[in-house]
């Protein structure tokens, strides 16, 4: 099954780095669309939510940081397609937080491509 993933981050380098990290993982991805803010990814996702199969999304971000991207996602009804946050933070209350508002899962930064693999292989199982 060919997967269309929608990678959010304001880094270009962690855009590029999440991009291969997809490629090498085995779960083949046909299209990595990406957004270098959470307003940019918001409209992203709306456009593309019927053919999305994940979304990975940053917290920090210009624009709209990752919270106030998965409450606009949840107040759009926008729910069905896994996301994986990823942060430098692993404040469990924030944790709690994105996977209240709809969050699959949270992966801490810096992450080993094994840990990255692991958890994608997990959520696209569902």
């Amino acid at each position: 099954m060919s997967r269309t993933i929608a990678v959010i981050d304001d880094s270009t380098t962690i855009r590029s780095i999440l991009r291969k990290a997809v490629m090498m993982s085995d779960i083949d991805a046909k299209e990595v669309l990406e957004a270098d803010n959470g307003l940019d990814g918001l409209d992203l996702i709306k456009r593309t939510k019927e053919k999305l199969n994940l979304v990975i999304m940053d917290l920090k971000m210009p624009k709209m940081d990752g919270i106030a991207l998965l409450n606009e996602l949840k107040n759009a009804g926008i729910q069905s397609i896994p996301i994986l946050v990823l942060s430098s933070t692993a404040d469990q209350q924030i944790q709690e937080k994105c996977k209240n508002l709809g969050a699959t899962a949270f992966l801490k930064k810096p992450f080993s491509h094994e840990d990255f693999k692991t958890v994608l292989d997990r959520i696209l199982a569902r």
